[in-house]
């Protein structure tokens, strides 16, 4: 899977795994896709097709994921800008902090997201 692919499915996990509890093949289902993704051997039709079927958005509502513009002349300090960033480097997944979190979580890793600051 891709980079891109993987932070989408980071980002529907929580999603997917609460719409699979009232069966338990589902849920099953979706631990096994999880794991796969986690080893490096998830396929992107497989999540595509699991996602339809509990009928979830992979794209999580989002069409597009933002970006920062380089002001010309300004440069150095110690980076004004904190983004919480994918544990392991896996994806591209990018969160703006938030009040009412201390960090987003990985749902593919189980682990908060890493604090960067830019």
């Amino acid at each position: 899977m891709d980079e891109a692919t993987v932070m989408t499915f980071c980002e529907a996990l929580p999603e997917l795994r609460r719409t699979a509890l009232a069966d338990p093949d589902e849920a099953a289902e979706v631990e096994a896709v999880a794991e796969a993704v986690r080893e490096g051997r998830g396929d992107p039709v497989v999540v595509g097709d699991l996602a339809t079927r509990l009928g979830v958005r992979l794209d999580g509502g989002r069409g597009d994921s933002g970006s920062y513009v380089t002001v010309p002349g300004l440069a150095g300090g110690g980076g004004g800008i904190v983004r919480y960033r994918c544990p392991r480097g896996t994806c591209s997944r990018s969160e703006d902090p938030t009040a009412s979190v201390s960090a987003p979580r990985c749902a593919v890793w189980g682990a908060e997201l890493r604090r960067v600051r830019y």
